[in-house]
């Protein structure tokens, strides 16, 4: 069984870097120090077991409307915006 500190591992090398910083920002000393832990035990995924483990997130994200400090969205938002928009890293006026 995968635990949520692999799960958030995982999910936070998935994103652009830019916006794992920021989520990373919203941490508290606790979640850093369980995802430095899970980081430093090298764990190996198999292809199924990452899928099973972001099809998780995306009904968790979907299945729920309001997130703690609302970060989940605004950052997947971000994401998304600079994909479509071209925009590597600037920041928007």
């Amino acid at each position: 069984m995968t635990s949520k500190a692999e799960k958030a591992l995982l999910f936070l090398l998935s994103l652009d870097k830019d916006v794992a910083a920021d989520v990373i920002k919203q941490l508290d000393t606790d979640e850093l120090r369980a995802l430095r832990e899970v980081a430093s035990s090298n764990p190996q995924y198999d292809a199924e077991a990452l899928d099973g483990i972001f099809k998780e997130f995306v009904e968790q994200s979907t299945a729920h409307i309001a997130f703690p400090r609302g970060s989940a969205l605004k950052h997947l938002d971000l994401l998304e915006r600079k994909r479509s928009s071209g925009h590597h890293g600037e920041e928007q006026p």
